[in-house]
């Protein structure tokens, strides 16, 4: 496993970036949080009390249909699918009743502003209409926490603004919890805390009033790691 003495936490309603370089452990961190891989040990506590690593895989499997969502790099969605089907999808596998399921997507498809393509599969629409349907299905059933694996990382910077921005301002309206990975200070710029891993390790980085300063101040050199303090705050 590429992790150690990794530690974390978050609260709802807060954006978690989490930085560091190709390797660094940061998308294993991800996918241990979210339950999708069980680390060797060490435990992942969702609402302080649920140790999701000690539940069965039918159990994380509900869990994460139920309470988690999930914004890949790529899309990722069903490709026999309509987009509207794709963001009806958790709706269907929760049970929710065929009203709710048709008045949450007309929402939902309206808000992120898919009405012209939603009707149309996958391979018909560009990345940026196929990645703000993916960020629909992901917000669909108001999950308890939103994980974002790059999730701007494949469009370009107009519709990853579109993606990204959609993607936050819907995740606070409902209250949940996001976590992103993202090698882009843009992104990082954009979340409350930012957290980043090396060699399997994590360390806060600063919480000034502007990240954006504090990651993309003129002295900072093109390219670098961002800076574990910096002269906004500390």
């Amino acid at each position: 496993m590429a992790l150690r003495s990794a530690s974390v936490t978050v609260a709802p309603g807060e954006t978690l970036a989490i930085t560091g370089p190709s390797g660094s452990g940061k998308t294993s961190l991800l996918y241990c949080l979210s339950g999708l891989v069980v680390p060797d040990s060490g435990s992942v506590l969702l609402d302080g009390v649920i140790d999701v690593h000690r539940l069965t895989d039918w159990e994380r499997s509900d869990l994460r249909r139920s309470r988690f969502g999930f914004v890949f790099q790529f899309a990722e969605l069903v490709p026999e699918l309509t987009l509207r089907e794709n963001v009806e999808l958790p709706l269907s596998l929760n049970k929710v009743s065929h009203r709710s399921r048709k008045s949450r997507v007309a929402d939902l498809v309206s808000r992120f502003g898919l009405e012209d393509c939603a009707d149309r599969r996958p391979a018909t629409v560009s990345g940026g209409q196929a990645q703000r349907a993916a960020v629909a299905r992901a917000m669909a059933h108001r999950p308890a926490v939103v994980f974002g694996d790059e999730p701007t990382g494949a469009l370009d910077g107009e519709s990853g603004e579109v993606v990204l921005g959609a993607m936050l301002a819907h995740a606070e309206e409902d209250g949940a919890a996001v976590v992103l990975v993202t090698h882009s200070d843009l992104v990082a710029a954009r979340a409350d805390r930012v957290v980043a891993v090396r060699d399997g390790e994590t360390r806060s980085l600063c919480r000034c009033v502007s990240l954006a300063d504090c990651f993309l101040g003129p002295d900072r050199p093109a390219g670098s790691d961002p800076p574990a303090s910096c002269s906004c705050c500390c």
